[in-house]
C-alpha cells in the first residue's frame, strides 16, 4: 500500500494544529473502508483475472472538534499494469471538513464539508449511529455485482458540493434530524441546494427520509429530490423499501422514469433465509443519466446461516432483468450464483460462481464468471 502523499499529511496536521491545538495528539489516520474484488473469466481465448481495489484513508482527531479527510483510491486491473509489480497510485480525495460536537447544546452537531458527505437510503447511519446490525440489500452490494446491476443503486442520493450539515440529536436516541445547505457539485457552480433528513430508529423498524432541491438565478424552477427507506422487521419476516425520485428538473415533464424503487421481502426459518428483490430503475442517479430508465431488476436469494451473527452464509443468487416493465418476459439477463460469505475478524469474504445463462454464450467457458472478494470497514 502507498503512503499518504506528505502534502496532504501535512495539511492535515495543519488543520489539527489551527483548530484543535488541545486535542491534536489524539489525531489517527486509518483506514474507513476497503475493498477488492477479483473476477474471472474467459478474454480473446484466454482465462483472466481482473481485480479492482478500493479504499478510503481517513484522518481524525479530538473529541468535540475533529478534522477529517478521505481520499478514495482505486486500482482497476493491476495484474494488467505493464509496471508491475510497482503500480502508479493517484489517490482522489473524496471528501474534507471540520466537525463539532456540542454546538450550542449537546444535541447539535455542526460540519463544514468539501466534496462528498452523506448517502441518504444506504442504511448505514443506523450502523454507525444507533448501532444496529447490517441490514442493505444484498442483491445492490458491490460484491453481488453482475453486468445486469453493475451501476451502484444501493442509495437514492449523496450529497456533494461545499457546505454546511447540522445534525440534531444525541446518538442515544432514536432519532436524528439532519439539515444541510451547500453549493450543489451535480447542478453546478451557482447552483445552490437544502435538504432535510429525518433518520428514526427501533428494534422493528428503520425509517429514513429526505426532501431537497437545488436552485440558481438562471433556473428559478430548481431541480428537486425526495425519498425514503423503510425497514420492518419480525421474528421471522423482514421488508426493505427504498423509494423517491433522485432528480427532477421542473424545466422537464415529470414522469415514471424518474423514480427508483427498490422491494424485497425477506423470509427467515431458523437458518434457511429468502429475499425477493425487485430494482425499478432511474433516469437520473448520482447527478448523471444512467442510460437504464424504466428497466427492472429481478432477484431470489436462498441461503443458509446468519452473516452477522453465524459469521457465515451460503446458497444461491438467481437474477434476472428484464429490458422494460411491458417487456418483463424477455429477459435481456439471467444469472445464476452459488456463494459463499464469511466474517473473520471484521473482514468479510464473499465466494461467488456466477454462471451467464442468458445472454447467450459462445462457449461454455464464456458462461463461467467465478469471483472472490474481501473487504474491511470500521
Amino acid at each position: 500500500m502507498k503512503k499518504v502523499p506528505g502534502i496532504l499529511l501535512f495539511a492535515f496536521t495543519a488543520v489539527f494544529l489551527v483548530f484543535a491545538p488541545n486535542e491534536a495528539k489524539s489525531a489517527d489516520l486509518f483506514s474507513n473502508s476497503f475493498s477488492s474484488v477479483t473476477r474471472f473469466g474467459m478474454d480473446s481465448g484466454l482465462f483472466k483475472a481482473r481485480s479492482s481495489i478500493s479504499f478510503d484513508i481517513t484522518m481524525r482527531g479530538g473529541d468535540r472538534l475533529s478534522a477529517f479527510a478521505s481520499l478514495d483510491v482505486a486500482l482497476a486491473s493491476p495484474e494488467t499494469n505493464a509496471g508491475w509489480p510497482s503500480i502508479a497510485v493517484s489517490p482522489v480525495l473524496k471528501s474534507i471538513g471540520l466537525s463539532a460536537k456540542d454546538l450550542f447544546s449537546k444535541d447539535i452537531e455542526a460540519t463544514w464539508f468539501i466534496g462528498g458527505m452523506d448517502r441518504f437510503g444506504d442504511g448505514k447511519i443506523f450502523v454507525s449511529r444507533f448501532g444496529k446490525l447490517p441490514f442493505a440489500s444484498e442483491f445492490l452490494s458491490p460484491a453481488s455485482a453482475v453486468p445486469a446491476t453493475a451501476k451502484n443503486y444501493d442509495a437514492l442520493y449523496e450529497i456533494a458540493g461545499t457546505g454546511a450539515r447540522f445534525m440534531f440529536g444525541q446518538s442515544n436516541q432514536r432519532w436524528s434530524t439532519l439539515l444541510y445547505a451547500y453549493q450543489d457539485a451535480y447542478s453546478g457552480a451557482g447552483y445552490y441546494g437544502a435538504d432535510i433528513r429525518y433518520v428514526y430508529s427501533s428494534d422493528s423498524f428503520d425509517l429514513d427520509a429526505f426532501a431537497g432541491g437545488s436552485f440558481a438565478p438562471t433556473a428559478p424552477n430548481g431541480v428537486y429530490r425526495i425519498g425514503t427507506m423503510l425497514h420492518l422487521s419480525g421474528q421471522t419476516t423482514e421488508l426493505l423499501i427504498m423509494a423517491g425520485i433522485p432528480r427532477w428538473d421542473s424545466s422537464t415533464a415529470f414522469d415514471t422514469s424518474l423514480f427508483q424503487a427498490l422491494i424485497e421481502p425477506r423470509l427467515h426459518l431458523g437458518v434457511f433465509n429468502a429475499a425477493f428483490s425487485f430494482l425499478y430503475k432511474p433516469a437520473w442517479q448520482g447527478g448523471a443519466p444512467t442510460g437504464e430508465a424504466g428497466k427492472a431488476d429481478f432477484g431470489l436469494r436462498l441461503s443458509f446461516g446468519k452473516l452477522y451473527t453465524d459469521m457465515s452464509e451460503a446458497g444461491v443468487d438467481i437474477r434476472y432483468a428484464a429490458p422494460s416493465m411491458t417487456a418483463l418476459l424477455t429477459p435481456s439477463a439471467l444469472y445464476v450464483a452459488p456463494f459463499w460469505t464469511s466474517l473473520s475478524r471484521g473482514a468479510r469474504w464473499d465466494f461467488r460462481f456466477l454462471v451467464k445463462i442468458l445472454p447467450v454464450s459462445a462457449s461454455f467457458a464464456d458462461m463461467l464468471l467465478p469471483s472472490i472478494g474481501f473487504s474491511a470497514s470500521l
